[in-house]
């Protein structure tokens, strides 16, 4: 935490900045009962700024305020949090959301993650004809590169992402080694009801973008060399 508590991290970002600006999301829609969350990365002057949409039902909410101690109240009445009303997350909300952010912003790509998501996707994928939907692999071979990218990044002190739900996710998150040494983020045990969805999210959304900003350097690199013939 002491890496990730810096004074970039903290730095006031406001997303109305970025409209019509290209930036990737991730989804990672958790079960009907749990947290699910959406991020934006976008890029500029080499920082990443990460913007978060969470959703929790608000029956939920009500119980996991009780038996954590986190700030859940305050952050659903200073809207950092969308408690949906009933006991399961309102995923007609969480398309609305997505395709008005479509309109807002460029959405060049929009990674989710296949167990939970292809019913929603189904809904939108025709309604954002200008976005790659890309299911992505949460395997640990698959996932480890991306992890680790994500983790440069908060070591560089790249990324600017003041939200103080994300701060929670992550002091929640460890690290679950293979003997390969590829890893993936986890929840501390597996009955935890701490929540790391937000750092999935985010993994999955800069690892699109950073994806991106190869093939265009690839792509300059390769219109630079035809400029000589």
């Amino acid at each position: 935490m002491q890496k990730w508590d810096t004074e970039t991290r903290n730095a006031r970002a406001d997303i109305s900045k970025f409209e019509g600006e290209p930036c990737f999301a991730g989804l990672d829609l958790s079960t009907t009962t749990d947290f699910t969350v959406l991020t934006l990365c976008f890029e500029r002057d080499g920082l990443y700024y990460f913007f978060h949409r969470f959703y929790i039902p608000a029956e939920t909410a009500s119980e996991r305020y009780r038996a954590e101690n986190i700030n859940i109240g305050d952050w659903i009445g200073r809207g950092i949090v969308k408690a949906t009303p009933g006991p399961v997350v309102d995923y007609g909300l969480i398309e609305a959301d997505i395709l008005a952010d479509g309109e807002r912003f460029q959405i060049v790509e929009f990674a989710y993650d296949g167990w939970h998501c292809n019913h929603l996707v189904d809904g939108i994928e025709d309604k954002l004809p200008r976005t790659v939907m890309l299911q992505y692999p949460q395997d640990m071979k698959q996932i480890s590169p991306p992890t680790k990218r994500y983790e440069r990044l908060i070591y560089e002190d790249r990324i600017v992402d003041p939200n103080p739900c994300m701060k929670w996710m992550v002091s929640n998150a460890v690290i679950k080694p293979d003997p390969n040494n590829n890893y993936k983020v986890i929840k501390k045990y597996k009955s935890s009801t701490q929540r790391v969805d937000g750092v999935i999210s985010s993994i999955m959304a800069a690892d699109r973008l950073m994806a991106n900003e190869g093939e265009s350097a690839k792509n300059a690199d390769f219109s630079a060399t035809l400029a000589l013939f």
